[in-house]
């Protein structure tokens, strides 16, 4: 049996929030825009980054942007960043629409947010699982390695990946849309969760995961959130679960930070994200991570989310 090596740091350092001017992408990268799917008339896009005259088989990393499931676009100048670091280290990089399942709703009452914020996740997993299938399908004429697919994902696109490799690991309905015996090779979440009616439960290892979030966060909670008899299980509860089902996990807990951190480490923490890939899907390291990020001159006690503040901030 591999031996699991826990590590647990602490580190200190300022985290930068201030938005950078507008992303691009470098003259090296080639970006083609395909429809993936077509779902009650709406044609969903992706657009494929990939560095010019590169044939070598790559890993595929999928991004999902965020929103609140009411907004949201697949090219945000945000991400670009992102997209380019990825492309110029090797990887494949899709970037997908999905369907807006809260678009458009406006101060719901307590009994109408529950249903309509599990049918979003879940219309925002059916593509996402579309958008994979695509991938595999054109995996020999993109050179994509089929075998290292990793989605990652922003708020709600966090949550959408999360939710999906969830799905995945407990062989529920809704991923038998994908090849029997399909994997994620891993997930990424800048402040994400896990919609589960019930108590949260996995089924063996899961695909290793990297989080980031904000242990202030009172838009996406960052523990949990009990919603009548469902939970929203945030970065901190769902390490706790794969630590106890020996599953790799890489956490960066930023001490009083609040939502920015669904968008900042896509600027500020490249390297962490680089290492991870290398680390924990390229190499197979069985690694379980924590560190604890103090922010210069901000005060942090974890702070309990409720439906009122998730309502709130969700819905402004």
């Amino acid at each position: 049996m591999r031996r699991i090596l826990l590590i647990t740091l602490l580190v200190s350092f300022v985290f930068s929030v201030s938005v950078h001017a507008n992303g691009e992408i470098s003259g090296n990268v080639d970006k083609e825009t395909f429809v993936y799917s077509n779902r009650g008339g709406v044609s969903l896009q992706l657009d494929k980054y990939r560095l010019k005259k590169s044939e070598e088989k790559q890993a595929c990393v999928i991004f999902l942007f965020g929103g609140s499931f009411r907004g949201g676009v697949r090219d945000g100048d945000d991400f670009l960043k992102y997209y380019d670091f990825l492309v110029n280290q090797g990887y494949t990089v899709l970037a997908i629409d999905y369907r807006l399942g809260l678009k458009g709703m406006r101060d719901p009452d307590l009994e109408k947010i529950i249903p309509a914020l599990g049918n979003a996740i879940y219309m925002a997993v059916e593509d996402l699982y579309d958008a994979t299938n695509y991938a595999l399908q054109h995996a020999s004429d993109w050179s994509i390695d089929p075998e290292k697919i990793i989605i990652t994902g922003s708020s709600a696109g966090a949550i959408t990946v999360l939710q999906a490799e969830y799905e995945c690991n407990r062989q529920s309905a809704i991923s038998k849309k994908l090849p029997a015996g399909f994997k994620y090779a891993g997930v990424i979440g800048f402040a994400g969760a896990i919609f589960s009616q019930g108590e949260m439960k996995w089924t063996g290892k899961a695909a290793p995961m990297l989080f980031f979030h904000g242990d202030m966060d009172a838009t996406v909670p960052f523990s949990k959130l009990g919603i009548a008899d469902m939970q929203f299980c945030g970065s901190q509860v769902i390490a706790e679960q794969l630590k106890a089902a020996g599953s790799p996990y890489c956490l960066y807990q930023v001490s009083g930070s609040k939502h920015e951190i669904s968008s900042g480490p896509m600027k500020y923490n490249l390297p962490e994200i680089q290492r991870f890939i290398s680390l924990f899907v390229e190499n197979k390291q069985p690694l379980m991570i924590h560190s604890v990020i103090d922010t210069i001159g901000k005060q942090s006690d974890v702070t309990s989310l409720t439906l009122e503040d998730f309502i709130k901030n969700n819905f402004k």
